[in-house]
């Protein structure tokens, strides 16, 4: 796919990869040249670091899911680390409550990009539809538009 970085109406460069040019011209989401679309795990992961208390805005699928599947593989190595060294109950609950408060904060900005409210991540209380419910809502894709929460992550650089 190849991405314009110039307006075809006034042929101003879209230095800033917005949405709009200066001249009105609305780009569409194909000529919007967007850096983050070739970063790795580990970008995404620690995106989410980044905005450990940041509920407010949308994140994409990618920082969602990397950030969840990563936290799942090494809560797995650590627990595994517990068992072997005899500590059981030490290093992995521990990283739970590290990154309970970003995984909270990432998972209302995911909601918020498929266009829910964040009071929705209370659904993981209920333990039979609930989780099910809420994997529903992760895996959708973002709202093409703009929404109340913000700017489409998908049309903008981090």
């Amino acid at each position: 796919m190849q991405h314009s970085k110039q307006c075809p109406d006034c042929n101003l460069t879209n230095s800033n990869h917005s949405i709009q040019c200066a001249c009105g011209h609305i780009f569409e989401l194909d000529q919007i040249h967007n850096p983050t679309s070739d970063k790795g795990p580990s970008f995404w992961y620690f995106q989410a670091l980044r905005k450990y208390a940041v509920f407010g805005g949308r994140a994409r699928r990618k920082e969602y899911w990397y950030f969840s599947l990563s936290n799942l593989l090494i809560g797995f190595v650590l627990s595994c680390i517990d068992i072997t060294t005899g500590t059981v109950g030490l290093f992995g609950p521990t990283f739970a409550l590290v990154v309970f408060l970003p995984g909270s904060a990432v998972s209302v900005r995911r909601l918020h990009d498929t266009g829910h409210t964040g009071w929705w991540v209370l659904l993981n209380l209920f333990p039979f539809g609930g989780p099910i419910l809420f994997l529903t809502f992760m895996i959708r894709d973002s709202v093409q538009n703009n929404n109340q929460y913000g700017l489409n992550p998908k049309m903008t650089a981090p």
